[in-house]
């Protein structure tokens, strides 16, 4: 299955990286918001074409930090919706380097609230649709 591998290879290559690339783990709580803390931008760059919503962008965003992202359908809407990074074709190499430059340099397109970043991506927001569906599938049994 597409996708279900890939972090083994990642893995190996932080491995081989000598130190540059360091996988973290599973983080919660004060360990995540320090690693967050500690970012200048969140790159997100697949060619999956299975990747879904990209949570840890909006987890990003919420702390200020901006994202480059491939331009695919789940990994696209955060930076869309929010203004907070910037989008590059998947596999582009140079336009990812470009992207992630410009961002460094010059700061994303819009710096989203966290009271925008709410209204975008809340669990009211996020949430709804599914209670609704519930809600409606409930009421048609």
């Amino acid at each position: 299955m597409i996708g279900e591998t890939d972090w083994r290879d990642i893995l190996a290559e932080a491995e081989r990286s000598g130190g540059r690339i360091r996988h973290l783990g599973t983080l919660h709580g004060d360990a995540l918001a320090a690693a967050y803390r500690d970012l200048d931008v969140m790159v997100l760059p697949s060619t999956d074409r299975l990747e879904s919503f990209g949570l840890v962008q909006v987890e990003a965003m919420w702390r200020g930090v901006p994202c480059v992202a491939s331009d695919m359908p789940g990994m696209r809407y955060p930076v869309q919706a929010s203004g907070m990074g910037r989008l590059v074709p998947p596999g582009d190499a140079r336009a990812l380097a470009d992207a992630l430059a410009d961002t460094l340099l010059q700061g994303p397109p819009h710096h989203a609230s966290a009271e925008e970043l709410t209204r975008l991506f809340g669990t009211q927001t996020a949430c709804k649709p599914y209670l609704d569906l519930v809600g409606t599938a409930g009421r048609s049994a």
